[in-house]
Parts: structure tokens; C-alpha cells; sequence
């Protein structure tokens, strides 16, 4: 669920003009940068991180979650939304990182490359952690441009 969140934030918030001030920053700062250079020695970070943006809808479900659940679960939901937050976090910073740890991990390179896509087609591949989600909503692309273009 959290992971649905934060694909369904990325894509309203940050890719949207519905977004405003939040999708004018993701797109001239992360977008800008990291669609001319995909990865580098450090991570550039951006002014304006939109990560702590998605405190908002962890708290308002983690609030219903206390509301409705016994304590102990509704702990759970709170400690499973945050330490999925933090996930996000740590390996989208990853993703842009030239000889990042994880690359060694087939699963973190499939995931890079979707990444990198979204970064080509930024109306595609919404996800960081899980792309189910872009697949559910018709926005998941595992091919490039360029491929298509070469195909044609």
C-alpha cells in the first residue's frame, strides 16, 4: 500500500500540473539534472526534495490506522509506511549513483533501468521500489525511445 502511495504521489505530484510549486521543482531540479547525466560520483541533491512530502499521507493513514486497528497493528502500519519511505529514499539516491553497492543485485539493475526510463519517458515507470503499480495503471514501459526508434 505504501509503495501505491508513493507512485500515485510521484505521478500527481511530481509530473502534473495539478502539483504546482512541487511538480515546477521535481522536474526543473531532479528531472533537469538527471536526464542529461543518469548517474554521477555523488548524488546531486536538488534544493527541494519532494521525499518529505509524502510524510502528509503516511500520517493521515497512520492516524486511521490508530483509529481503527488495536495498537499493536496500528504500530505495525506505521513502522511498515516509514520504513518504506526510508527504503524509497535510500535506493532511489542509489539509482543516480555511478558504482552504487547495490548494483551488484540483479534486481537493483532491473529496477536502475526501469528508473532510467522514467527519466527518458517521464510519463512512464513511476515507481522506485515496486513497478506493479505502473503496470495496474498502464504506465509501465520497459523499453526506450531510442530502441523504438531504431526499430521503427
Amino acid at each position: 500500500f505504501a509503495t501505491l502511495i508513493q507512485t500515485l504521489l510521484h505521478r500527481a505530484v511530481g509530473h502534473r500540473r495539478a502539483g504546482g510549486r512541487l511538480c515546477r521543482a521535481h522536474m526543473l531540479n531532479h528531472h533537469a539534472i538527471y536526464r542529461r547525466i543518469f548517474t554521477a560520483p555523488t548524488y546531486l541533491d536538488e534544493e527541494q526534495s519532494l521525499t518529505v512530502y509524502y510524510l502528509l499521507p503516511i500520517l493521515a493513514c497512520s492516524a486511521l490506522a490508530f483509529c481503527l486497528l488495536p495498537p499493536p497493528f496500528a504500530v505495525t502500519v506505521l513502522a511498515a509506511f516509514l520504513l518504506s519511505m526510508a527504503a524509497h529514499a535510500y535506493v532511489h539516491v542509489q539509482y543516480h549513483l555511478e558504482g552504487s553497492a547495490l548494483a551488484r543485485f540483479g534486481w537493483f539493475r532491473r529496477r536502475q533501468r526501469l528508473h532510467h526510463l522514467h527519466h527518458e519517458q517521464p510519463s512512464r515507470n513511476f515507481g522506485v521500489l515496486e513497478f506493479f503499480w505502473d503496470r495496474l495503471l498502464g504506465t509501465y514501459t520497459c523499453h526506450s525511445i531510442a530502441k523504438r526508434v531504431v526499430s521503427s
